[in-house]
């Protein structure tokens, strides 16, 4: 301990020769001064609330007068005017630190609030679109209007100004790309699976995020001539089903992908997925009406053609396919209804074959039946009716 710490510590005024000092150290066990003094005055230095807040030293050596007794009342008032005034210094240098800690505080507090702010409005927007994305996803719009409607709500929350979906067909082992926004390849088209980074999503099923300062470093774009500076693509699933990747890619250098974009990426992917099912269900079901209609169609053609035939076949006779009885009636009825109505006068002839039996005995059935059916259009060009064998009745408006 010091001469100026013991002053403190004992809050008295001192005034010591070099004899004195030197006396005081040994008994108090003090810190000898390298270059012993040979006066020494110390006066405590206290506020206006006199509480003592440091301490006054004077020392002279061998080659200086010591003080008189005047010069240390002097010092000692001089002393207790310093104290004063260093309690004012410190005062304010206190109620400057207390400014700035609560100024920090405050701008803490305030940049928290600001934040917080930040924060929730962005949770409203993301609620927001999240919302009018699972709508969007249960509307009855095609793939690709669904896709192009999706990417604009995405560009809400992720700087998604280049987005690709990819689809890989198991059974053809093609990738597709029924939707691409891109600056640099506005057009994919579908291609076996290489090595590029969608295929590293397919063939992993996770989520995959390159920087521009790591492995996107030196690498090519795996769709275009273009490499991205950043990129992040999820799985596309349906129902535990690995459908596709959904891709984002930046080629502005400020513009990197972080794990928040990979959330809002699967989030969305999710629904994709859902769309794509709903999509294939669609499909599914459109091509099952248009095979029921096809059949359907075909069904009621057959049935048409059926129909026709059997009311054909009531109304004409099977051999010569003249019309029958039933037809000569209805024909009969139909003409003399007309004829009464002020129509068209008509006449009806009955025809006969002369030994038709001796034809069918001698030459056959076969023979016959041939002849029946070669005779009977050529017999009246009119309307010829089978009545009987062999015999025909003839039906024309033209008498």
């Amino acid at each position: 301990m010091s001469l100026t710490a013991w002053l403190i510590r004992g809050g008295a005024p001192m005034v010591l020769t070099g004899e004195r000092i030197e006396a005081l150290c040994r008994q108090e066990a003090l810190a000898r001064p390298a270059n012993l003094p040979a006066f020494w005055m110390g006066a405590p230095l206290r506020n206006a609330a006199d509480e003592l807040i440091g301490a006054a030293v004077l020392q002279r050596y061998d080659d200086q007068p010591p003080l008189t007794s005047a010069e240390q009342l002097l010092f000692m008032f001089a002393a207790r005017h310093v104290g004063f005034a260093l309690d004012r210094v410190l005062y304010h240098r206190r109620l400057e630190r207390q400014v700035a800690l609560r100024t920090s505080e405050l701008e803490g507090a305030n940049a928290r609030l600001r934040a917080e702010v930040a924060s929730r409005k962005r949770a409203e927007k993301f609620q927001d679109v999240l919302f009018r994305i699972a709508e969007l996803s249960n509307t009855s719009l095609s793939l690709e209007a669904f896709l192009s409607g999706l990417h604009r709500l995405l560009l809400e929350m992720v700087a998604a100004r280049n987005c690709v979906v990819a689809l890989y067909d198991m059974g053809s082992d093609l990738i597709s790309f029924p939707y691409c926004a891109d600056e640099y390849a506005p057009a994919l088209k579908p291609r076996k699976p290489g090595k590029g980074l969608i295929e590293q999503v397919l063939h992993s099923g996770r989520p995959l995020l390159l920087d521009p300062y790591g492995s996107l470093q030196g690498m090519a774009a795996a769709e275009g001539a273009t490499p991205p500076k950043s990129w992040l693509g999820v799985p596309l699933y349906c129902d535990h089903e690995l459908l596709g990747v959904l891709a984002v890619q930046s080629y502005d250098g400020d513009v990197v992908y972080g794990y928040r974009d990979q959330e809002v990426l699967e989030f969305v992917a999710n629904h994709i997925g859902t769309a794509l099912a709903r999509v294939r269900a669609l499909e599914s079901l459109q091509h099952a009406y248009a095979d029921l209609e096809q059949r359907v169609r075909e069904r009621t053609s057959e049935l048409d053609a059926v129909n026709a035939q059997l009311e054909f076949d009531s109304l004409h006779d099977p051999l010569t396919k003249l019309p029958n009885r039933n037809y000569f009636s209805k024909a009969l009825r139909r003409a003399w209804d007309a004829y009464l109505d002020g129509g068209d006068r008509f006449a009806v002839v009955f025809i006969d074959l002369d030994r038709f039996k001796l034809v069918n005995d001698t030459l056959g059935h076969l023979a016959g039946d041939h002849l029946l059916f070669e005779a009977g259009p050529a017999s009246v060009p009119a309307c010829v009716i089978t009545i009987s064998w062999p015999g025909w009745a003839a039906m024309s408006s033209r008498c």
